[in-house]
This record gives C-alpha cells, sequence and structure tokens, in this order.
C-alpha cells in the first residue's frame, strides 16, 4: 500500500509541472501567426480546354507525369518558384499516386493563390 503522505506529494508535483508559467502564454503576435498559417488549397484546373500537364519539377522543359483535367478539383500542398508562363512564374506542387508534380498558377483558380498556399 501506497502512503497517503506520497500520493499527496506526487499529485502536488503533478499539478507544478502541469501549470502554465506566465512566459509560456503565447503572445498576440504568435497568436496572428498562427491564424494567418497558410495550408494546402482545393483547386479547380482552369484556362486549358482538357488537360494541363503535371511535370516533375516547376519548369516548362521538366517531362509531365499526370494530365490533370479541366474543371477538375485537386488539393495542391505548396507554391514554388520555377519558369514562367503567361505571365505567371509560380507552380503549385500536388502529389497524386504518391508521386508530387507541378501545374503552373495559370491553370489553376485564384484558391491556389499566392496568399492561400504556402512557399514549398
Amino acid at each position: 500500500m501506497v502512503p497517503l503522505t506520497l500520493i499527496l506529494a506526487l499529485a502536488t508535483a503533478t499539478s507544478t509541472l502541469a501549470a502554465p508559467t506566465p512566459d509560456s502564454s503565447p503572445s498576440t503576435s504568435d497568436t496572428t501567426t498562427l491564424e494567418a498559417r497558410k495550408s494546402a488549397q482545393s483547386c479547380k484546373i482552369i484556362n486549358v480546354d482538357h488537360y494541363v500537364n503535371c511535370r516533375y519539377q516547376p519548369s516548362l522543359d521538366a517531362g509531365e507525369i499526370f494530365g490533370l483535367k479541366h474543371g477538375t478539383e485537386y488539393v495542391f500542398a505548396c507554391k514554388a518558384k520555377g519558369d514562367c508562363y503567361s505571365g505567371n512564374c509560380s507552380w503549385d506542387q500536388i502529389t497524386l499516386y504518391g508521386t508530387t508534380c507541378y501545374v503552373n498558377g495559370y491553370f489553376t483558380d485564384s484558391n491556389c493563390s499566392s496568399e492561400k498556399l504556402p512557399a514549398c
């Protein structure tokens, strides 16, 4: 049987460890940063008649992996800088079937804007 004094001592030590210190609460700037955090976005393929190429790298010369269908929504994880197409130099990264590829931002809707997607 465990002595009552040992139980009380352990309970006091545990509550002391669990109690937050004044310095551990998030500041206003930390909270603002958390609220402004960018994350993956669901975006539609636009500005193409049928399919747009999803490439190995954010480059017009990189090989094509998949064709993403016009009007279909896909989840893009982040945005990378690369070759420009029609004035758009950002590329949206997606992973499909365990393979990562990039689509120029010209071909994704405004849900994949730089304000919404994080940098890769």
